[in-house]
Formats: structure tokens, C-alpha cells, sequence
């Protein structure tokens, strides 16, 4: 049976605030808070966005947002069998993928992270998937380097050549990452679930109105990936980053 991976807990009345945890150890972007709910029990949480837009305490005061056990997942994953943990973290365009990852490295140690738009592109947004394959996941599961070189979007062409060492947990974050031409070689699949409609508002908010367009066609695009490659029913935990 499929746990869901968040707890979902009003950011009000019913939590107090403790105190700052380890803010040097986190991406810039991310504040990460110690809270409790009114039954006493710790959560983390955060306030900052994501590339997509997905806001934190300060952008959305008073709404619901997932509360996971980071530590707790970290120690299951390390259940898995080793030296190296390859963990996907999939899902729609918009849906938080990026915030939870960074969140869950730095539960992690510092885990290092591979994201899939460093290998898509506009004109090539899906099929991509053998680079990654080969010169990131194979490699990290004989246990040596991955080396890459990262797409930039912005010059629309390969950029710098990237290298990831392997640790005992390796993150690998995007549309498609638990994608079923490499599903044998993960240790961990979590898939972040987010209505369509705020991950159209998020990606608006961050790309302008301008790539309304553009974000509905991919949209469509991610449908017809999901529906032939329906990752959500494989993942070990779903979380629903609806805010």
C-alpha cells in the first residue's frame, strides 16, 4: 500500500515556531524552520520558492503545506542496497520538484543532485533519456564518476561539462526522472503531486504570461508521457505539494 509522504498542516494557529535549523547548510533559496503542530510533533518546513514557483511561509501564510519526515525517508533509503542510492524525484512541470529535492539533499548531507533540464531541451523536451543513462546512472552504479555535459537553455546548446561523484545517495530530479527506461537501477522513486492548474499558475509566475502557450503544449506533452509511463503508480512515496 502507498503511504503518502506528507502531512499536511496549517501554517496558523496550529503551529509555533522553534527556531532556525542549520540555514548556513541550505541552498540559498530555502529557509528551513523547525515547527511544531498542535499535537507537539516536529515538522520541517520552509519559507523561499523554487525554480517553478512553488512558494513557501512567506509567499502563502495560512495555507497547507506538505510535511514530510526527512530524516525517516533518508533512513529508508539507506535500507536499500548500496554504495550507491540512485533516488528519482518526479513529476509535472510545477509540481516542487526542485524545492523538495534541495530539501531532502540537505537531509542527505549534502546528497548531490542531477536534474533532467540540464539534459532536455525545448526541441527535444523527452527523449533525451539515453545521455542520462549512460553517462550519469551507469556509471554512478559501478560506482564512479558520472560526467556530463549540461544543456543552457538560455544558448540553447551543450555548455560546460559537469561531474558527480558517487555517494551513498544520488538524487536525479525532473520530469521524467523515474522514467521506466531506468527504473531497475533506482533505490527510490518519490513522485510530487500537484494540481494542474497551480502548476500552470507557478510556471506563469516564473516564465511570464507570455509562455502561457508554450507551458499548456508541454503540459500535453507530459500527459502523453505519464499515461504511456505511468511512474506515479511505481513510486514509493507521493506527495501532494497542493498550496
Amino acid at each position: 500500500m502507498k503511504v503518502t509522504g506528507a502531512v499536511p498542516v496549517r501554517i496558523a494557529a496550529e503551529l509555533t515556531y522553534v527556531g532556525p535549523k542549520d540555514s548556513n547548510d541550505l541552498p540559498a533559496s530555502v529557509t528551513s524552520l523547525i515547527a511544531l503542530d498542535s499535537a507537539g510533533k516536529k515538522y520541517e518546513t520552509y519559507a523561499g520558492d523554487d525554480k517553478a514557483g512553488g512558494g513557501g511561509l512567506s509567499r502563502h501564510p495560512g495555507r497547507e503545506t506538505p510535511y514530510v519526515d526527512l530524516d525517516a525517508m533518508v533512513e529508508e533509503i539507506m535500507c536499500r542496497s548500496g554504495p550507491v542510492r540512485l533516488v528519482a524525484i518526479d513529476g509535472p512541470g510545477g509540481a516542487g520538484k526542485s524545492t523538495f529535492a534541495d530539501r531532502l539533499a540537505c537531509a542527505a548531507g549534502g546528497a548531490p543532485i542531477v536534474h533532467t533540464d540540464d539534459f532536455a531541451s525545448a526541441d527535444n523536451p523527452l527523449n533525451w533519456w539515453p545521455r542520462l543513462l549512460q553517462q550519469v546512472i551507469v556509471p554512478l552504479k559501478r560506482g564512479e564518476a558520472a560526467h556530463f555535459q549540461r544543456y543552457d537553455w538560455s544558448m540553447q546548446s551543450l555548455a560546460e561539462w559537469q561531474t558527480i561523484e558517487p555517494a551513498p545517495i544520488v538524487l536525479i530530479e525532473g520530469v521524467s526522472s523515474g522514467r521506466s527506461e531506468w527504473v531497475g537501477h533506482l533505490s527510490y522513486l518519490v513522485w510530487i503531486e500537484t494540481p494542474r492548474g497551480l502548476r500552470l499558475e507557478r510556471a506563469v509566475e516564473r516564465d511570464g504570461p507570455e509562455a502561457l502557450d508554450d507551458w499548456e503544449i508541454w503540459m500535453g506533452e507530459e500527459d502523453a508521457h505519464y499515461a504511456n509511463d505511468p511512474t506515479r503508480d511505481r513510486a514509493d512515496t507521493e506527495i501532494d505539494d497542493t498550496a
